[in-house]
């Protein structure tokens, strides 16, 4: 006698195992796939993820409907529309205490929460790459196929900008517009002066 398939979990079903089971390793390693997801994150504790180690999975954060998450992040490419998760959806907008707080509350509305909460990328076990240099490729017995030579380092300094949730991007086939020499492929835009952008954190990695 036939079954009927198995019916797909949905994505209120899912835990971050699941989720992990390719955001940490898919793009060729840990922490390949912006916005820099590791293995750590299986066991994590609260130096590698406060809110994991509390309990809290991927989705009580970020919402999905047949996996399309909303996002502002400047270097994932896809934009889905709706809600994109905030720090203060739960901490609130002035979240510190006493007269430190007092301070932070008011002086630091234009800084982003990341800046201070997470100093460093890549401070776990696992690296992150920095640089992937294509015109040397090696051969990567285990994967059975060519890869570009990389530099990989961890408590990476974050490099900050002033970033007001749109980016400059490079997609093929557009014309090649060389800065300096370089292609952009992936940029945040923003200034002090645009009342919508506040200090961010990012990465600049290099190919």
């Amino acid at each position: 006698m036939d079954l009927p398939p198995e019916p797909e979990p949905s994505e209120e079903q899912l835990g971050s195992i699941d989720c992990l089971a390719c955001h940490a390793y898919s793009g060729g390693g840990p922490h390949f796939k912006r916005p820099n997801l590791s293995p750590d994150l299986y066991d994590a504790d609260e130096t590698s993820d406060v809110h994991m180690a509390r309990g809290l999975s991927c989705i009580d954060c970020h919402k999905a409907v047949d996996h399309t998450f909303p996002t502002k992040s400047t270097d994932t490419w896809n934009r889905e529309e709706g809600h994109i998760p905030q720090c203060t959806d739960c901490h609130g907008q002035d979240s510190h205490g006493g007269l430190k707080g007092w301070i932070l509350n008011t002086f630091h509305d234009r800084v982003a929460c990341q800046v201070c909460h997470i100093p460093y990328i890549a401070h776990g076990e696992y690296p992150t790459d920095m640089y992937r240099n294509w015109t040397h490729p090696e051969f990567v017995a285990e994967a059975a196929k060519y890869e570009p030579q990389l530099d990989l380092r961890k408590m990476v300094e974050p490099v900050y900008a002033w970033y007001n949730g749109t980016r400059k991007a490079y997609l093929y086939p557009a014309k090649i517009e060389l800065e300096n020499g370089k292609i952009t492929y992936l940029a945040p835009l923003g200034s002090k002066d645009d009342h919508k952008a506040k200090i961010y954190h990012t990465s600049y990695t290099t190919q």
